[in-house]
């Protein structure tokens, strides 16, 4: 295999800053491009490949004949959520490697066949989960697992001006964006709070607010995770401008790690506190894109796999359990 061929499926906003990585490694064949908008996939391809590229053979609006059509060896799904099961579970089917923007899929039902039809065909599946590539965030994993006594708190304010960036487009849409912030913009804290802290998400109480949308847009959620350590949520979709994230992780003694706005700093007990000045920055040749050929071309682990969304769903769903019955819930009641 001398060069991966990459099929894209969705060429909308988010598909660009993937392409665009993808197309600087060398290892890496931009081979189709798929949107409903025939157009879109043009301003895409002639992006990668100048607007003097003029062959058309290339571009679909069915991703279906992509897949059975351009001889790909791999998609990256950069479609609305309610639709990435059926795009990831045709493209498997067919021997490919998946890499999907957040979230993989919509349910722990969808999410374990996906994990089990990759694994019967020995195919990569990658979340594309950007903080897990974040230098900072890479480093406070680090420091949480190395300094920290014990872990035992987690606290997490994640902001942002969600309903104006939503409104009157799919993610606003329960049969295109399925869910709403939390699920979302969410999703990135949920999956770093499990990746850091590696623990598994045990209950859930949860309160979610819509106000006059038709997903969610705020929420609080409190979970505890293995070992007792304890997690608080507060998500906000209808925040002023800009977004704004911080997460804490208490240990015993009065340490903490703390990363603001992927700024992160390890706080002692007389409140010193020791400031790392990793970049919140994603390096060159690092990101999910990259390490998605590597590990297809066997070089390196899958650091972002379809198998550890599991738990960040099983999270998600119930917490929209938990505020739906105004009850706690065992995150093992969504898996019966």
């Amino acid at each position: 295999m001398s060069k991966i061929r990459v099929g894209i499926i969705g060429c909308g906003g988010v598909s660009w800053r993937h392409v665009l990585r993808l197309r600087r490694n060398p290892r890496v064949e931009l081979a189709a491009f798929c949107d409903i908008d025939l157009e879109r996939a043009r301003m895409l391809r002639n992006e990668v490949y100048g607007a003097e590229y003029s062959a058309n053979e290339i571009l679909y609006s069915d991703y279906k004949e992509m897949i059975d059509k351009a001889e790909l060896d791999a998609v990256c799904v950069f479609t609305p959520h309610a639709l990435h099961y059926s795009q990831i579970t045709y493209a498997l089917d067919r021997g490919l490697h998946v890499l999907s923007e957040k979230p993989l899929c919509c349910t722990v039902e969808e999410a374990e066949d996906i994990v089990r039809r990759a694994e019967e065909r020995n195919l990569v599946v990658l979340v594309s989960f950007q903080r897990r590539f974040i230098e900072s965030y890479i480093k406070a994993k680090e420091l949480v697992q190395e300094k920290l006594s014990k872990l035992k708190l987690i606290t997490v304010y994640l902001n942002q001006d969600w309903r104006k960036l939503a409104k009157g487009t799919w993610r606003a849409s329960k049969k295109l964006g399925y869910r709403g912030m939390l699920f979302d913009s969410g999703s990135h804290v949920v999956d770093l709070v499990l990746w850091i802290s590696k623990k598994k998400p045990l209950k859930v109480y949860a309160k979610i607010d819509c106000d006059d949308f038709e997903v969610d847009l705020n929420s609080v959620v409190l979970a505890e995770l293995e070992d007792g350590v304890l997690v608080s949520f507060s998500i906000c979709g209808d925040a002023p401008r800009g977004m704004t994230e911080t997460e804490t992780f208490y240990g015993r003694n009065g340490t903490a790690v703390r990363i603001d706005n992927g700024r992160v700093s390890l706080i002692y007990e007389h409140g010193d506190r020791l400031v790392f000045n990793t970049p919140p920055i994603i390096p060159e040749g690092k990101g999910p894109d990259d390490n998605f050929i590597n590990a297809i071309l066997g070089l390196e682990e899958n650091r972002s796999p379809a198998k550890d969304f599991l738990r960040v769903i099983s999270l998600m769903e119930a917490v929209y359990k938990s505020s739906r019955e105004n009850r706690p819930v065992d995150v093992e009641e969504i898996y019966s």
